[in-house]
């Protein structure tokens, strides 16, 4: 299915930021979505994943969190022209385990940038916001779909949920090991987290992606990067 088919969208090649799995994660996301639900992304990016899965879904709320100008700009350019401001929020900021301010690394002229040094274009400070701050501001009492793309930071994202991970029912996340192993990031730790969170882990093509019950964990996929997909048991 083109996702894109019915959507005005003119991206530059620059922007096109999709991979081969990229239409795997828009069809998890529209088939378990629904029209109830809150949806957030984190790295939203300029609207690649979040425009298809919004015009397919029409979730009550939508949470959008971009820090990159760039991206955010054309991210809400592509709302506009395709009429689906309503119920839906841009945010500024990035979202970590902890509320505050930290540096955002950047590039210039594309829709990349993280919360760390693997991007040396350009650095601002931006707001930085826990996940648990933003359910609890905007008051979200239904369930939470989410999609986190945050070229690294999605064990702080996770975090960052505190006791609002509850009303998450589904998610889909980056794991990134090889990237997680240079910034000391425990990758056994995260997906301990995400187990004892109450979620499953698996591919987005539904493979089991833990093939050991306790760390260190085997994984049915060694990829230097992997989207994981969690389910509420």
């Amino acid at each position: 299915m083109n996702f894109y088919e019915k959507l005005k969208m003119d991206i530059l090649t620059a922007d096109d930021v999709r991979t081969p799995d990229s239409e795997l994660t828009i069809e998890q996301l529209i088939k378990n979505i629904k029209s109830g639900d809150c949806y957030i992304e984190c790295g939203a990016h300029i609207g690649l994943i979040a425009l298809p899965v919004i015009y397919y879904t029409r979730p009550k709320l939508s949470i959008l969190i971009e820090p990159s100008e760039y991206a955010r700009v054309l991210l809400g350019k592509y709302l506009n022209e395709n009429n689906l401001n309503e119920n839906v929020v841009v945010i500024d900021g990035m979202i970590l385990d902890y509320n505050g301010e930290a540096p955002f690394y950047k590039t210039i002229s594309s829709p990349h940038g993280s919360a760390f040094p693997i991007h040396r274009e350009g650095t601002e400070m931006k707001k930085v916001f826990k996940l648990e701050r933003i359910i609890r501001d905007y008051k979200i009492d239904g369930d939470v779909v989410m999609k986190s793309d945050t070229e690294g930071g999605d064990p702080s994202v996770w975090r960052g949920l505190g006791e609002e991970v509850r009303k998450v029912r589904f998610a889909i996340l980056e794991f990134l090991p090889n990237f997680l192993h240079d910034i000391n990031e425990n990758q056994d730790f995260f997906l301990d987290k995400i187990k004892s969170d109450g979620f499953s882990i698996q591919t987005l093509r539904n493979q089991q992606f833990l093939l050991s019950d306790a760390p260190p964990y085997q994984l049915s996929d060694k990829s230097s990067k992997v989207d994981l997909v969690l389910r509420r048991q």
